[in-house]
């Protein structure tokens, strides 16, 4: 599995990787904020398809999480884990001193505390 940034042309593959009863389209989502220089975009890619994909926002020394998705065929492999310590592990444009995640449903009331690199 290789987790990387979203391509400008694999925005619409995402388009129906939300659940049903998110009523929600993830290609629009990211038609929006793509090139924005706080949000980073990632997928996992495993033998050749995507299989999930998460994104990051960073404001300042704060990050979000979002999005965070697997497809059914591929859950139950750590692919969602893969892409959360991905996008959370500090690397080049996302350095934070505090991390929160929004999860459905809740699973941590906690952030998780990251120094600034210098």
């Amino acid at each position: 599995m290789a987790i990387r940034n979203l391509k400008p042309d694999e925005i619409t593959i995402l388009g129906d990787f939300a659940p049903a009863e998110w009523n929600y389209s993830l290609s629009e989502f990211l038609d929006f904020y793509f090139r924005e220089k706080f949000f980073r975009t990632v997928v996992a890619v495993l033998d050749g398809q995507i299989a999930g994909t998460g994104n990051a926002f960073c404001f300042g020394t704060t990050g979000w999480l979002a999005n965070i998705i697997v497809l059914p065929e591929y859950r139950r492999q750590g692919i969602g884990t893969a892409i959360t310590g991905h996008l959370a592990s500090g690397n080049d444009l996302l350095l934070w001193q505090r991390l929160f995640r929004v999860t459905d449903p809740p699973v941590s009331t906690s952030g998780c505390s990251y120094v600034l690199a210098s």
